[in-house]
C-alpha cells in the first residue's frame, strides 16, 4: 500500500539506548489559510488543508541539551533528500518558547495565527525545501 511513512521514532542516549522522547513525521489536518504563508489564496476559505508536520517531544528531565533539535534536523534532511517532501510544518502554542526555539534552530519561520481559532493552532513553524 505505498503509504506516506508518517509516525514516530524513538529518540534514544546514544551511551546506553534509553529512550528519552520521540520525533516524527505527522499529517496535519487545519484550517492552514488562516496562516498568511500558508495561504495560496488572498482570503481564507474556512476550509482545512492538510500539511506534512513534524512534531518532537522530550522527557522533562532531558530538556534543554539539544536533543530535539539533533533529531528533529534528522528527520528534516530525511524528509528533504529523501523523501522530496515540498515543505515541513510544525505547531506549538504561544507559551511552548522551548518548542519555539527548536523550530528558530532547525530555520523555520515562525508565524502567528491571526485569528483566535482553533486555540491549538496559534505558532506554525514553516520550512521550505530549497534542494531542487
Amino acid at each position: 500500500m505505498s503509504q506516506p511513512p508518517y509516525g514516530d521514532r524513538a529518540i534514544t542516549l546514544k551511551k546506553d539506548g534509553k529512550v528519552i522522547g520521540a520525533v516524527g513525521y505527522v499529517p496535519c489536518l487545519a484550517p492552514f489559510e488562516q496562516i498568511p504563508e500558508l495561504r495560496g489564496t488572498s482570503k481564507p476559505t474556512g476550509y482545512y488543508t492538510t500539511e506534512f508536520g513534524l512534531f518532537y517531544a522530550i522527557d522533562p528531565q532531558y530538556q534543554k541539551q539539544g536533543y530535539a533539535t539533533e533529531a528533529a534536523r534528522g528527520m528534516l534532511e530525511h524528509a528533504f533528500k529523501q523523501m522530496h517532501v515540498k515543505r515541513l510544518i510544525a505547531m506549538t502554542d504561544y507559551r511552548n518558547l522551548a518548542s519555539q526555539n527548536v523550530m528558530r534552530k532547525l530555520g523555520m519561520i515562525l508565524t502567528r495565527n491571526p485569528l483566535p481559532e482553533p486555540r491549538w493552532l496559534q505558532i506554525v513553524g514553516v520550512l521550505k525545501n530549497r534542494g531542487k
